[in-house]
Formats: structure tokens, sequence, C-alpha cells
């Protein structure tokens, strides 16, 4: 066809992508001699030497061939002359542009070369004759990922609840914006924190945690105050609302207030949008959500900190981009100005202009995260206190506070979500194989065994039971007349001698809903009692079940509600009104005849069981 054999090809794209894998995939592929030197292995500091290993390097593959030369970060020999520079690189790089040039088409000699700062090549070695191909290697797609996770994944020994697809699925929504290089390291950091903890297969905990080293570095042993840990909290916790609540805001996966080796003294996990293409408005979004914690300090602390440098770089930058990159801005118009390491393409009018630009979108940008941070400032508060609590919080606990994102979720957080609801799935299954391993073979179980749904509402339930461990009061007990049915509990408590009604035990149930916790428990009294706040057919009159309930309030926040129903009474707001009345007008009968009633029998018409 009259065609000429290509005389070389330069790989570029971002560190990690597998540049040089490539190459050497192509040596293997072609079975021929792989000749690898790295472009920083020419500069010397003696005149001579480095255009001396050119040549010695283009005459031994002459010699191989057909051959392939790979030179690796070539730019370290082949970046932009200046107009006076006359240094040993430059010599190098003559030298290699003559070698280059000189090839015999006939040689079978390939020149392979990898670069991640395409912009600093000289253009006299990128032109057509040089090298023909320009292969531009970009991050992985979330299918390319997929394919990564199940190359690394078939190395390791994972738990089986499900498959290494299922597993490479999962992952790869969870990571976008990593390189082929951070998957393997995520991987391998996964295998070493199951090996680290005696685990005998590598699960999801371990690649999230993994993931979380991977983008925030280790967790730091640092002590913080608690006045420090009040402020990180309210700062993520803003940068969390504003994103949630802004329609280009990037989803929250988890948040945590445990200072990292990256710099941050909290963390927060989002889920970038992987699209090519973004509007102005997304990025305004994106601007508010960096501005979201340093405006969360000034409304909640009055004042700011220190805290926010990144985030006010970042700032920056983007607004930068914005104005003269992307053509977004009005004043200056659809133009993208250039800027090199050595100059300026714009006049000092203009730059002027661009300053001013950039102050204006940022201060319009603080002017409207302040509103949403005035707005939802219930929920930055939730949120703080349950991240001061629990100090990391994942995307359940996120939405128990938030609730769901009020817009139609982007492809990649939906795919997330559905990986949630299988992983949800997966734990019912469990819990059903286990109850099946409690009834020997062949035995039935004569239609008494409750198998209980798994609910969000028993998730957090789970968390819940997880977090009071011993520090349920003194005077309480927790039973389960059903140990397979979690959330229908019977609480007992004893108050103080102090009380009106000490002396005596007091039984009560708690039901936990499948929408807890954003719908409030059922708290019944089973025990009859002489109460302002409880009457006669066991209802409980308590706030934080009604109108104080907040979906961050929790099972010892009931607990302790209930029993400061025996040190604090309400006669203001009751269910027994002739109990509050006489509290009201006559508190030394009132406190004979809680006295009479738990000694049992008829008191103002009413027959009580004896209790002391």
């Amino acid at each position: 066809m009259g065609a000429k054999i290509p005389k070389g090809a330069l790989i570029s794209g971002p560190p990690g992508t597998g540049k040089t894998l490539l190459a050497k995939a192509c040596a293997g592929e072609a079975g021929v001699p792989f000749f690898y030197i790295s472009g920083s292995d020419f500069t010397e500091m003696f005149v001579g030497v480095g255009s001396s290993r050119v040549r010695d390097l283009f005459k031994q593959a002459k010699e191989h061939s057909p051959s392939i030369i790979f030179i690796d970060e070539i730019d370290a020999v082949g970046k932009k002359r200046k107009n006076q520079g006359n240094d040993e690189r430059d010599n190098t790089l003559n030298q290699l542009l003559v070698e280059m040039d000189g090839f015999d088409t006939d040689g079978n000699v390939i020149v392979l070369a990898a670069t991640n700062r395409l912009n600093l090549l000289d253009p006299a070695l990128t032109r057509p004759g040089r090298f023909d191909r320009n292969i531009e290697i970009t991050l992985p797609d979330i299918d390319g990922r997929r394919e990564i996770f199940l190359v690394h994944l078939k190395k390791l020994k994972l738990e089986n609840s499900r498959t290494i697809d299922q597993y490479a699925k999962r992952l790869a929504t969870l990571t976008p914006g990593f390189s082929g290089a951070d998957i393997m390291n995520l991987c391998n950091e996964a295998a070493i924190m199951a090996a680290r903890n005696n685990k005998q297969a590598v699960d999801s905990l371990n690649f999230e945690l993994a993931t979380e080293r991977v983008i925030g570095g280790l967790e730091k042993k640092k002590i913080v105050s608690e006045e420090e840990r009040k402020i990180v909290a309210v700062h993520e916790s803003g940068h969390a609302v504003v994103s949630w609540f802004l329609k280009g805001g990037d989803p929250l996966l988890k948040l945590t207030i445990i200072p990292r080796t990256k710099g941050s003294l909290g963390f927060a996990q989002y889920l970038p949008n992987e699209s090519s293409l973004h509007n102005k408005n997304e990025l305004f979004d994106r601007l508010c959500t960096i501005l979201g914690g340093r405006c969360a300090e000034e409304e909640f602390f009055n004042r700011i900190t220190t805290g926010a440098y990144d985030d006010l770089k970042r700032a920056y930058d983007l607004c930068h981009a914005i104005v003269t990159k992307y053509g977004m801005n009005e004043k200056l118009g659809f133009v993208g100005y250039i800027e090199s390491d050595y100059s300026k393409t714009y006049s000092d009018l203009t730059n002027k202009d661009i300053d001013e630009e950039i102050h204006n979108l940022i201060e319009e940008a603080t002017i409207q995260t302040r509103q949403i941070i005035k707005q939802y400032k219930e929920y930055i508060q939730n949120l703080s206190s349950e991240l001061l609590l629990k100090e990391t919080l994942d995307l359940r606990q996120i939405q128990a506070i938030l609730g769901k994102r009020p817009f139609e979720e982007r492809s990649n957080f939906k795919e997330y979500l559905k990986t949630q609801e299988e992983d949800m799935k997966d734990l019912e299954k469990q819990q059903q194989q286990k109850e099946q391993q409690n009834y020997p073979e062949g035995q039935e179980n004569d239609g008494q065994e409750k198998k209980q749904k798994v609910t969000p509402g028993l998730l957090r339930l789970q968390t819940d039971l997880s977090d009071l461990g011993t520090d349920l009061p003194k005077n309480a007990t927790l039973e389960w007349p059903d140990k397979e049915v979690l959330t229908f509990m019977k609480l007992t408590v004893w108050p103080d001698v102090t009380s009106y009604w000490g002396g005596a035990k007091y039984a009560f149930t708690i039901e936990i809903s499948p929408d807890y916790p954003h719908a409030a428990p059922k708290v019944h009294c089973e025990t009859k009692i002489y109460h302002p706040n409880i009457d006669y057919q066991g209802n409980v009159c308590l706030n934080i079940l009604r109108a104080d309930w907040k979906p961050v309030l929790n099972l010892y926040n009931i607990i302790s509600g209930v029993l400061f129903l025996f040190i604090e009474p309400n006669p203001n707001d009751p269910l027994n009104k002739e109990a509050a009345q006489q509290m009201i007008d006559n508190i030394k009968q009132f406190e004979l005849d809680v006295k009479r009633s738990l000694k049992g029998g008829q008191v103002n018409g009413q027959y009580f069981p004896k209790l002391i």
C-alpha cells in the first residue's frame, strides 16, 4: 500500500496508569529484545556522557534488531529547550533527535517513550517522523477499574459471602479517580489488614478501610483536644450538608474526625462525578461545598481557624480554572488563557480583571454557602454531635440524619446504593442461614421460628446496641422476650429511693419501627402506676418520643428519658390528669397516694398491684 512503519510511539498519561507496563507487554507480545532506560540515566554532570549513552543505546538496538527501545520518564531529557540554553541536557536531547531521525525505516527498531508531563516536551521530539503515535492512557473508568480489580483480586483469598465479580463491581464503584497502581495498592493493603487482624480471608470491611487509607492516609494517634474535635466535627459536617443539599455536590459516602497522615484533622469520602463535561452550575456547587467547612465554623463559633487552609487553596484553583481555562466568566468572555512556566499570554490589565473576577466568584459562593448553612443548621448540629459521639459515620448513618438527597442521583451513586442494598440482602441471608443452623437436621420448628426482616431500623438498632455496650444505666436492664426479634425489648427500671416511686421495679416495652430512627420508637408501660405522665392503659408521655424526637437520638437517650420521668415528672403535660392536678394542688397528698399505690390496693377509685 506504500505506507511506512511508524518509527516510535509516545505513551502519555497520569502516574500509575500502566505506561511502563504497556511497553513491557508490547515487547513480550512481539518476542523481541527490549532495551529499557530512564530519561534521568542520560543526564550527567560531565560533558558528553549523555550523548555517548544515547549513541551506545541505539547502536545496541540496531545490532539486536528487530528490537524495542523504551525510554521511561522521557521528560527528564526531552524538555523544551530555552533560547539561550547550551547545557549538557540540551546536547543529549540533540543527540537523541539525530539518532531517531537517522533511523533506516528497514532497521526494525521501534522507540517507545513514556511521560506524565507531555506539555513539557520539546516540539522537535514529538513531531511526526520521530514519535508518529501519541498514545494517551487516561485514568480508568468504572468498567476499566472493575477489570483491573478482577486481575488483582484473583491473587487474594476472599471471604466467600460474594463472588469475585461482585467484589470487583462494588470496589470499582467506590474508587473513582483511582489509577491501576492505586488499585493494586488498595488490594495489597486490604490483604495486609486481614492478615494483621488474624482473619482467614479478606472481607468487605478490609477493602473499605484500605480505600480510606489510600485516599486519606493512615490514622494518626495524635491527641486532639475536645475543643478541636468540636471545631473539626462542625467543619466536616458543614462540607457534608452543603454537598448533600446542592444538586451539583458530590454525594457523601463516609465522614470521620479521626486525624490522618495526609494533613487533615478530618476526612470525608465522596463519590465524584466521573463525567468528562461539567457545566458552570455544577462547578459553582462544588465551590460552595469547598467553602462549607469555613462557613460552618463561622456560623457556630463566630470565628474562623487555620483548618480551612487547604479548602481555600482548592477554592482559588477552581475559580481560576472557571475564569481563565473554561471561559465561563461573563466579563472576560469565552477566552481560555494559556499559562506556561515562563510567561503569561495576557496583559497586566487582564491579570487584574482575572483577580477581581476570582474574588467576586468566591464572594458570591460564600454568600450562598452561608445561606445554606443557616437553612440546614439543625442538620449540621445533629451530624456534628453524632460525629463527636462515634467519630466515623458511614452512608447509612448519614442518611439516618440527613434523609435522602432531594435530587435524582447520578448513575454511579445509584450503582453504589444498589451495592448497599445487596449487602443488606446478604446480611439477611446470613441471618436466615444462622437461624436454620439452630435446628438439628430433619427437625421442624413447628412454625414457631420468627425470621426478622433486615430493615434500616434494625441495622441502626444494632449500631445503638453496640454503642450502648456497658453504658446502660445501673438502675435499668434490657431483655428480649424473643431472642430472634431484636426490635421488641423489655426495659426494667428501678428509680432511686429519693424518687416518689423509689423502692419498686417498673416494666416497659420498647418497639423499634422499620423507619427508625426517622420514626420514634413506641414505649409502653406494663406496670400500672400512679403517675402524671403515664395513664392506666400504659401510654407514656415523653417529649423525646414526640415533638422533640430527632434521628440523632438513640436507644440510650430513650432509656434515659424513661428514667427521667421518675426524677422530674411533668404535671403540665399530663396523660393522667387526676394525678397531675393533685401534684400541682397538693404535693404532699400526691406523694402519699403514690406510696399507697405501691403497697397495692385502691387509690382514688383505681386498683393497683403490690410493688413493694
